[in-house]
């Protein structure tokens, strides 16, 4: 009888470190992103950004990061096919840090992050579609 409950047990354990492993439930491959950003206080509207991204299970976070910033995910997590996560930057203007998720459905991707730096909150909308396989 204990032998069944050690089998029992390991296979539990078995199925739950597969799950954790098995990433977000995405389409892996090329997507094309277009973010659009807020910052309170600017008399001209941003443009929006447009841009392309490999997507794979690994990396499903849409990342635009712009030149002089370093920046690094201190927390992400995943609940089926929402990938959420906690950034810090250092650049030029300091210190930054924010939040965002990204929901996966299908061949369409929404959205959303909000950026923090010297009392100023600046929030980022995304969207993106499925294109084709990664490019090499």
């Amino acid at each position: 009888m204990q032998k069944i409950w050690v089998v029992i047990l390991m296979m539990a354990v078995m199925v739950s470190a597969a799950w954790a492993g098995s990433g977000p439930d995405i389409k892996e491959g090329e997507w094309d992103m277009t973010m659009e950003t807020e910052i309170p206080g600017m008399p001209v509207k941003m443009p929006p950004i447009a841009y392309s991204q490999c997507i794979t299970k690994d990396t499903p976070i849409p990342e635009n990061q712009q030149p002089n910033q370093d920046c690094r995910m201190v927390d992400t997590k995943t609940s089926g096919n929402t990938v959420s996560w906690v950034v810090k930057c250092n650049g030029p203007e300091g210190e930054m840090t924010g939040s965002g998720s990204v929901t996966y459905q299908d061949d369409q991707m929404n959205g959303s992050m909000v950026m923090e730096t010297q009392g100023m909150k600046i929030s980022t909308r995304m969207k993106g579609h499925y294109v084709g396989p990664c490019k090499k």
